[in-house]
């Protein structure tokens, strides 16, 4: 009796650990991968617990950026099962740090350590592929090291250098494109050269009517001696020509 008893207590046990297993592993094939930002990523990346991410670097409004988010949401279970923290960088809203790893077509999937050293992917991007270069495939590529956090000075000029670029390679890509961005060029050349022409002709205007005003001022008090002196004249002729008289 006393044995029945207690494998019923086993089996209760054995049955509640794997409903509670079964729960977690639910749980964790069910949680998608995190989001990365300019804010978190120091926090997380640099100062957290020191595993390596998988991160899959976007923009909303990329259509191949479209068409593998699903594939890489579907590899984020096997690799956090793996020890790994899947994560999505979106650049729209993250332009420093895109920035930062000079990010120049999307998508761009990264394996990345807490060392601030990474590789870039250049393969396939079917499931199996992507988890497998995440496990261990990445290795054949190059290794890079994440530079000195840019200044915001830095980060400016380097988005309008990726913009220019950005906006060379599109004007390549379609002559009529290229053909308007000149002619916006130049009607912006010619409106900001006239406006500051005109600007200058209102500031020399200005300082002129200042130096006008300030000469008047000096010249005034230098008259007004001239005009006592005719009034002391007037003064002392009508005395003159009466003593004449007399």
């Amino acid at each position: 009796v006393h044995g029945g008893i207690l494998m019923k207590k086993i089996d209760f046990v054995i049955l509640l650990l794997t409903s509670v297993v079964l729960q977690l592993v639910a749980g964790a094939s069910l949680e998608g991968p995190s989001t990365l930002n300019d804010n978190n990523f120091e926090e997380n990346v640099f100062q957290g617990d020191k595993k390596p991410w998988f991160v899959m670097i976007f923009a909303p409004w990329c259509k191949f950026c479209k068409m593998a988010m699903p594939t890489f949401e579907e590899v984020a279970a096997p690799i956090r099962a793996a020890g790994l923290h899947p994560a999505f960088i979106n650049c729209d809203d993250s332009k420093i740090l895109c920035n930062w790893f000079t990010i120049r077509s999307l998508p761009t999937f990264i394996l990345l350590n807490a060392d601030g050293s990474f590789h870039r992917h250049k393969g396939k991007r079917d499931r199996q592929d992507l988890i497998d270069w995440a496990l261990g495939g990445f290795k054949s590529e190059e290794k890079e090291i994440l530079p000195p956090r840019p200044s915001e000075f830095q980060r400016l000029l380097k988005v309008t250098k990726l913009q220019i670029e950005r906006v060379i390679d599109m004007g390549i890509k379609s002559p009529r494109f290229g053909i308007a961005v000149i002619v916006i060029l130049i009607l912006s050349t010619v409106v900001s050269s006239y406006f500051g022409y005109w600007i200058a002709k209102k500031f020399e205007a200005m300082r002129d009517r200042k130096l006008a005003a300030a000469a008047n001022r000096q010249v005034a008090p230098q008259a007004q001696p001239e005009s006592s002196a005719a009034q002391s004249d007037d003064q002392t002729a009508p005395s003159a020509g009466k003593q004449k008289t007399d």
